[in-house]
Formats: structure tokens, sequence, C-alpha cells
């Protein structure tokens, strides 16, 4: 037998087991969509840095990347390509206009602004 624990600001009376079950679900969503990039792409598992700051900045840069890659991805993905955030990487590190999109992006106020740049 498996003993799980699940914390939840909610109290076991305003919770019911199918609505433990669906949080605990959505965690699951965050995690798969997210800990692949962060993983395959950027390499956050290797990652060697001990110092608790350092450590708490890359992860923040490392999310930033993967929130802008996954922007990009939703408007360039079809029903024919599979892109993903190593494609992003090298499309944003290209020489014609890649930086300055990606630059445009991070600092946008709208997802689409890296269209109008470079």
């Amino acid at each position: 037998m498996e003993l799980v624990y699940l914390i939840s600001s909610l109290s076991l009376a305003e919770l019911s087991a199918a609505g433990w079950l669906k949080l605990k679900r959505g965690d699951w969503v965050i995690v798969s969509r997210l800990h692949p990039p962060l993983d395959g792409s950027l390499g956050e598992d290797r990652s060697r840095v001990r110092h608790a700051n350092a450590a708490l900045v890359l992860g923040r840069f490392r999310r930033v990347v993967v929130s802008c890659a996954q922007a990009w991805l939703a408007t360039v993905q079809t029903v024919k390509t599979r892109f993903s955030v190593g494609r992003f990487l090298k499309q944003s590190a290209r020489r014609d206009g890649g930086p300055a999109r990606l630059w445009a992006l991070v600092f946008a106020q709208a997802p689409t602004a890296w269209r109008q740049a470079g």
C-alpha cells in the first residue's frame, strides 16, 4: 500500500475525493508540460549550480524561456509540424532577426509582439 500526501489550502469538508483527484491530475499536467522542455532542451537536471540564489535565478530564466517558446509554438504549430523548445532556441539564435524577436517577446505587453520585430 502506498501512502500519498497532498497539500491544499482547502479543508476536507470543502473538497471531495473527486476534487482531490482533479487537483492531483492538474499538478501532473503542469509537470508533464514543463519538465521535458526544462530538462531536455535546457538541461535543468544536469545543472551543477549549488548556490541557492543562483539556482533560483537560473530556474526563473529557464521558465521565462519555456514561456516564450510556448507562445511562439502556439503561433507556428500546425497539424503537420511538430516544433519543440529546442527548435525555438535554434530559431531565436539565428542572425536574421531571431534575437530581436526574442527580445521583443520577452519585453512585450502582448505575446504576438515578436512578429513585428526583426
